[in-house]
């Protein structure tokens, strides 16, 4: 591991040197490679990856630098390469060296790693190695290994300036008497992580004749035995690495440690060095008993699978400032209470990194391997060296993170760098922003029995003295934080995150020195306000998802983080949190990093104005619609006195880009407004189309464009005096109500005879929709289905039968009268009873209004005692309508079911007339409508003479316009029209024709005798049209802006008796919105969603009723039907957080099927799944329940508002107990996931 820090170093160097080293490049011609020059002389050659036999003739005889890896060399000739410095020859077929290295005196490293050279004397004969005194790196690892071979001594006996070797590791592990020449090898790698290794047991004699090693690593050789005696000679060592050896032991590995008694041991590395089967794994002191003479800094005890530590082994490790023992399976015990003989200690890992239930976002986390490495082969030589680099420094840095502790392979991926304030700040993003990966928290604790720690009592616990990190996540630490105190220590950063901490109470004393905590994915529903008021200090606070919305919404006063004055980062996403009270944050004044990303806020009310150093906000993944007034006012009051920017991200949130939220676009084209993630940020145009906020400018500019209004004021005014005639026209309505209705039967009755036949009877679905009370049901079921569908071959809609699971009622009711010819009503007084009959009845009035259809047909059923209770609609029918009584007598009930039956057709008239003339002479006619026109075609003469039509009376249609520009378009002469002899209107409504007219290519013949009348009663002729038009454009400015401000007020005394008059038609409006989205969704639904949809049905069940889920729905729904179900067990996504995979299987789901069920009820997870599900369908204005009522629920007040809503409102379903109706049942839920 060591080795490959050092090649790592030689590699890249210091980053800024590299930079400035590559700016100094210069290419030069040598193909087939690719070379390149300095300017202090050097020439860097690739020849990688050429399928090269040779090394090319055209490299410059001067090169200095070169790669050969991964070609087909077999014999190298190096001879005329005679500056050659950094040489490598990985990865080929070389078996031989013979004389290839003769005259390379300036060769300083050299790789051969993974050729055919055998590890004996036979082929690094004595002299090989002669003339490569300089050699300082030599790596010849991963080749040919030859059994019972020994290390070729005699030939590395001549590198007497090596530092580095990397070789594999024989069976025979002893470097000969040749290698006590090398007083410059410091580091030895013989490990099986870069080459082979296969050593078994250590020697007494392994080590003797290289005793001036600093780092041996010896990891993954498959090490079973080390002799006392082994380790004696290395005197100087540093670093010693011995993971990956599963079968060493604590007791072998505490036996060997005798020889480095007294040495300069600092790090030691015993990760993996037993079974992964081993079971109850402890660490004795006697493992550890020459300790007290081994001043090891640094002690690695990961992947071990131990479970206790005695307490005393703690005593003899006083000199050690860093352990881990990630990825074990500690249990309580006694050691807890000892750390504080760890005097020297600074950071403990005591976290389990590799046990994640899945990836975190942009992080690689594999289970293979516990050590901590980087092998890889592109980077152990480098062409490019680097002189003075601090060699422990670079080490420390590569190996692991000393800002947070964690692994730096894991954590660099996740440090989010930002330079706000001329500075680069990191701030730690690993677990902060990713939602919760854990499965259900009751699965979870099957799985895992350990640290169940209650710290629900007041509980003393000593740290280290001196210790700084601690880093406990992913420990499944159970239980609820109570009143604790720590002992003395400078502990500062503490990570506690993905473990199940579920309640924060406190306090948490003797942690005023504490500047990190990261509580996130805890499960946790409770914080209360005295858990933090010790930990004064804290900079970074990271409570990320978790569920305190209710905790924090509540707290108004702002209690809960009164002492957090020092917090720079906060993250408190994911969390479920709608709203934030106004004080929450009144402490944070020296805020610059605010996370409140993936709730669910839609509204700001929160003070950030005494934040003068807040400088992000994350606000992505919310509800916002724009950025609100409130916060906008805030972040300028704060960026008042600043000259930096203030970023801000809203990704993911539900943004407006109309008219309305213009101002809110404006505010974000200021100069310190930074929109992070731009090019992902979606707002969502007025017509319905998404754009992203990239080039913001230009939208704003297009939307400025779009939103320019010509006349505001008097669009106000109009608002407020329509609202006012509304009320007065009501009230006339309603006061000669009696003479309107009467009025309208007599104009419906002249029309409709003519009007209904031709549009509107050949679509429809059903012949009659039934309308009538449960207790009637035997009746529509036996008779009328027996009689008007068997035998005459009607179709009838029985709600029962016919409607669909999963619509609203509404919806169901609507869809069926408008898809019925007509709406039988069965009177009875159980009908009269019924709220949902008397909803029919006033949908089908509202329908037989608004389509101009008699769809009535009253069948009084049974005597009614008391006829005031019958509603008015249905009291018109019967007194001015025809209705039919069921007769009681077996003889006329034929005749009566023929009467049904003639109901059925209408009268035809003009479609079966075939006239060819008619005259219409002397009527005072004045207006035809042009839909007339379209019923008259066969004839051939019509008669309008003595009329009063005015053909000009009102101004041209638009398409009749748009005509006459498209006839002229290609040509270059006039257009006559001649408009002399009309009632031409000069008004403000008939601007756009007089401007229509002004056109080039339009002549009205006769202007002169063309007149036109003005609003004031005057004429004026047309032969000064352009005087005329500038006139009118003058008049029709609003010039009593005053107007504006008594119509507001007259709109706001208005909107009360507006709200009333909503109210009392709100069975109207109800109609009127179930009609329009039928209109649209019959169409939008098809086109725009049903494509993408993975799976025709999401399950939403809870984990009792797996086996109904499993051997029938999947067996019916799926393998029967050939429906795709999404199904939480088999389908989420492995590393995705379960919220995530909610929300995903919804959006991906054509339906989302709700199996009812005490247990369901009982679920926290099933919840959250039907409100995701109401969501989606709110923002999609998709109707996607599905609810299967599967067992009874004894107390219907525990089922949710969601839920019950779907069932007061909506189409449910049970699941019959009774074999006959199962399929049935099935066809049901076929029909509703597939409408």
């Amino acid at each position: 591991m060591i080795l490959s820090m050092i090649f790592a170093i030689l590699i890249i160097g210091d980053s800024t040197h590299h930079k400035e080293t590559e700016a100094r490049l210069q290419k030069i011609p040598c193909s087939p490679c690719y070379c390149t020059t300095t300017t202090d002389g050097d020439i860097h050659a690739d020849c990688s990856n050429k399928h090269l036999h040779n090394i090319p003739s055209s490299l410059p005889t001067n090169v200095t630098h070169l790669i050969m890896t991964n070609n087909l060399l077999t014999k190298p000739d190096l001879h005329r390469l005679s500056h050659i410095k950094h040489l490598d020859l990985s990865k080929n077929n070389i078996s031989s060296l013979n004389d290839s290295l003769k005259g390379v005196v300036t060769l300083l490293s050299l790789n051969l790693h993974g050729n055919q050279l055998t590890l004996e004397k036979a082929t690094y004969p004595k002299g090989t190695f002669k003339d490569l005194e300089k050699l300082e790196i030599l790596d010849i690892s991963r080749n040919v290994l030859v059994t019972n071979s020994l290390y070729p001594d005699d030939s590395f006996r001549d590198l007497v300036s090596l530092q580095t070797l990397v070789v594999d590791g024989l069976e025979n592990c002893t470097f000969g008497q040749g290698f006590a020449r090398l007083k410059n090898l410091t580091t030895l790698n013989i490990s099986g992580q870069r080459g082979y290794c296969s050593i078994n047991r250590l020697l007494n004699e392994s080590f003797l004749h290289t005793p001036h090693l600093r780092n041996l690593d010896i990891s993954k050789c498959k090490i079973t035995d080390i002799d006392v005696g082994s380790f004696l000679p290395l005197r100087n060592i540093d670093t010693l690495d011995m993971s990956e050896n599963d079968q060493l032991g604590f007791k072998t590995f505490g036996d060997s440690m005798y020889g480095l008694v007294n040495s300069s041991l600092r790090e030691l590395m015993l990760n993996q060095i037993t079974s992964s089967f081993d079971i109850g794994v402890q660490i004795r002191r006697t493992h550890f008993r020459f300790f007290t003479e081994i001043h090891v800094k640094e002690l690695y005890l990961d992947c071990n699978r131990i479970e206790y530590i005695e307490d005393t082994v703690l005593g003899v490790l006083p000199s050690v400032e860093i352990i881990s023992l990630k990825n074990n399976d500690l249990q309580v015990g006694a050691y807890l209470f000892a750390s504080d003989q760890l005097v020297s200690l600074r950071k403990l890992y005591i976290n389990n990194p590799y046990t994640t239930i899945g990836p975190l976002p942009g992080i690689v986390v594999t289970n293979g391997s516990c050590v901590d490495r980087e092998h890889d082969l592109n980077k152990v030589f480098s062409l490019y060296t680097t002189t003075n680099t601090d060699m422990s420094t670079v080490q420390r840095r590569q190996r692991r993170s000393s800002v947070y502790g964690k692994d730096e392979t894991v954590k660099r991926k996740n440090v989010f760098h930002i330079n706000y304030n001329g500075g680069v700040n990191e701030v730690e993003l690993s677990q902060l922003q990713s939602k919760r990966l854990s499965s259900d928290p009751n699965r979870i604790s099957k799985q895992h029995k350990k640290d169940e720690i209650h710290y629900s009592m007041s509980v003393t616990i000593p740290i280290a003295p001196n210790a700084t990190f601690v880093n406990a996540s992913h420990r499944d630490i159970k239980g609820i934080i109570g009143n604790i105190l720590f002992g003395p220590n400078k502990l500062q950063t503490l990570d506690l995150s993905f473990n199940m901490l579920t309640k924060w109470v406190g306090p948490v004393q003797q942690a005023q020195n504490l500047k990190f905590l990261d509580l996130s994915n805890n499960f946790c529903k409770s914080i209360a306000s005295t858990f933090l008021e010790h930990a004064s200090g804290l900079q970074i606070l990271n409570i990320s998802a978790n569920y305190l919305a209710q905790s924090v919404e509540s707290d108004t006063e702002g209690e809960i983080f009164m002492n957090q004055h020092n917090v720079e980062t906060f993250r408190i996403s994911s969390n479920l949190i709608r709203h934030l009270p106004s004080s929450i944050f009144a402490s944070m004044g020296k805020l610059k990093v605010l996370d409140l990303s993936w709730n669910m806020m839609s509204s700001w009310a929160v003070n950030i104005h005494q934040m003068k150093h807040l400088c992000m906000l994350d606000l992505s993944y919310n509800r916002f619609e724009t950025v609100p007034v409130r916060l906008r006012n805030q972040i300028d009051a704060i960026m008042k006195e600043r000259k930096d920017k203030f970023h801000i991200r809203m990704k993911g949130n539900n943004l407006k880009c109309t008219c309305d939220t213009l101002d809110d676009l404006w505010w974000m084209l200021k100069p310190y407004v930074a929109i992070d993630d731009a090019s992902d940020t979606i707002c969502s145009l007025s017509d319905g189309t998404e754009t992203s906020l990239d080039k913001l400018n230009n939208l704003v500019l297009d939307l400025q464009e779009r939103c320019k209004t010509v006349i505001p004021v008097i669009f106000g005014a109009a608002t407020g005096l329509i609202l006012f005639l509304s009320v007065v026209v009501g009230g006339v309505i309603y006061r000669y109500r009696w003479k309107l209705r009467y009025l309208y039967y007599t104009t419906r009755r002249k029309y409709r005879g003519y009007q209904r036949q031709m549009g509107e009877e050949e679509h429809f679905i059903y012949d009659a929709f039934v309308s009538y009370a449960e207790e009637e049901k035997e009746f529509v079921v036996q008779d009328m289905q027996n009689i008007l569908e068997k035998r005459f071959g009607l179709r009838l809609c029985i709600h029962q039968r016919d409607f669909m699971v999963g619509e609203p009622i509404t919806a169901n009711v609507v869809n069926a009268i408008q898809s019925s010819r007509k709406t039988i009503i069965l009177l009875t007084p159980s009908f009269l009873q019924s709220s949902w009959c008397e909803y029919e009845v006033h949908m089908a009035k509202f329908e037989s209004i608004h389509s101009g259809r008699d769809i009535f047909c009253v069948v009084w059923l049974i005597d009614v005692p008391d006829t005031r209770r019958i509603s008015r609609d249905v009291l018109d029918e019967i007194e001015h309508g025809t209705y039919i009584k069921y007769p009681a007598d077996e003889v006329d009930r034929e005749e009566f079911w023929q009467k049904i039956k003639i109901r059925r057709t209408h009268v035809r008239f003009f479609a079966e007339i075939h006239v060819k003339e008619i005259y219409l002479d002397c009527n005072r006619i004045e207006k035809i409508e042009d839909t007339v026109l379209n019923v008259l075609p066969s004839v051939e003469v019509i008669s309008l003479k003595n009329n009063h039509l005015q053909l000009g009376a009102y101004s041209f249609a638009t398409d009749q316009l748009n005509q006459i520009d498209a006839i002229m378009k290609e040509r270059k002469d006039k257009f006559h029209i001649r408009m002399k002899g009309t009632n031409l209107k000069c008004t403000c409504d008939t601007l756009g024709d007089l401007e229509w007219m002004l056109k080039q290519y339009i002549a009205i013949d006769d202007a002169s005798d063309t007149k036109c009348s003005l609003s004031d009663g005057t004429e004026t002729s047309l032969d000064k049209l352009n005087n005329l038009v500038l006139d009118l454009q003058e008049r029709c400015k609003t010039v009593i802006p005053v107007i504006f401000g008594a119509a507001a007020g007259l709109i706001l005394f208005l909107s009360v008796v507006v709200g009333g008059v909503i109210y009392r038609y709100r069975w109207k409006l109800r109609y009127l919105y179930y009609t329009t989205r039928r209109k649209y969704r019959g169409y939008q639904k098809q086109i725009d969603e049903e494509e993408h949809f993975i799976y025709d049905a999401f399950v939403s069940y809870a984990e009792e009723d797996r086996e109904f889920v499993v051997q029938d729905m999947q067996n019916i729904l799926e393998k029967r039907f050939g429906l795709r179900l999404c199904i939480h067990q088999r389908d989420f996504m492995v590393g995705e957080p379960i919220t995530a995979n909610v929300v995903n299987a919804i959006q991906s789901s054509r339906k989302t099927i709700i199996l009812l069920t005490p247990s369901f009820l009982e679920s926290s997870w099933c919840e959250y799944e039907v409100h995701m599900a109401k969501f989606e369908s709110i923002h999609s204005g998709r109707d996607i329940f599905c609810v299967v009522w599967l067992i009874d629920v004894p107390d219907t007040r525990r089922i949710s508002r969601d839920i019950l809503d779907e069932i007061e409102h909506g189409t449910y379903i049970k699941y019959p107990a009774d074999e006959v109706d199962r399929e049935e049942f099935w066809q049901k839920i076929k029909a509703a996931i597939t409408f």
